[in-house]
């Protein structure tokens, strides 16, 4: 079964301001999310909350909820500080 996708108010906002190669990127680590929530690249974003994940990849980064019905952005950021985005 393939799990729907939401995205909260504040990450669809994100999602939909981003230049289109950062948005496709987006979308890209979206799809292997819901392919595989639980995958090898993501990390539980609170040490007791199993439904919190995120995922950093290439200076992106996404947190998202699990449920078993759907994955749930919740909040999205890029990292990139030759381009002017947040930086660490």
């Amino acid at each position: 079964m393939r799990r729907r996708v939401h995205f909260t108010e504040q990450a669809g906002r994100f999602r939909d301001y981003l230049p289109v190669d950062d948005r496709k990127a987006l979308l890209h680590v979206v799809d292997r999310i819901v392919e595989d929530p639980h995958g090898p690249d993501t990390h539980l974003a609170y040490r007791n909350d199993d439904a919190t994940r995120s995922v950093w990849v290439d200076g992106l980064m996404v947190h998202y909820l699990v449920t078993p019905s759907a994955v749930v952005i919740v909040d999205v950021d890029i990292y990139d500080a030759d381009r002017g985005f947040n930086t660490v």
